[in-house]
């Protein structure tokens, strides 16, 4: 195998900083009231929010959002009721990672900002 052959598993350099960069200013500008959280995970970008639970009132973090890196281009998911990963309907593939954290901030759609 040669040296010059990228992981597979892992994402780009260039890429990687710009996904770091965006969930950083994804971050910043977050919903007033709202505490939310990012990881980038080898080919992944989830955003999860910190929230009170309904009953014991004891902090919960739960993943709103996953971007997943796949063929060159940027996916954009949401948590269904049943905890699974979907693709949001209609969603772009872009090959950066902006547009898509916009759409988890606008959620035109209702998906990531239920209450």
């Amino acid at each position: 195998m040669s040296a010059s052959v990228e992981n597979p598993v892992t994402l780009p350099e260039f890429v990687r900083r710009q996904a770091e960069h965006s969930l950083a200013r994804f971050l910043e500008h977050r919903r007033r009231g709202i505490e939310l959280t990012g990881q980038l995970y080898k080919t992944a970008l989830v955003i999860q929010q910190t929230t009170p639970h309904p009953l014991t009132r004891e902090t919960v973090t739960l993943p709103i959002a996953l971007l997943n890196w796949h063929e060159d281009r940027w996916r954009l998911y949401f948590r269904g009721t049943r905890g699974r990963w979907l693709r949001v309907p209609d969603s772009p593939e872009l090959s950066r990672p902006e547009p898509l954290l916009d759409a988890v901030y606008d959620d035109q759609l209702g998906i990531f900002w239920r209450q």
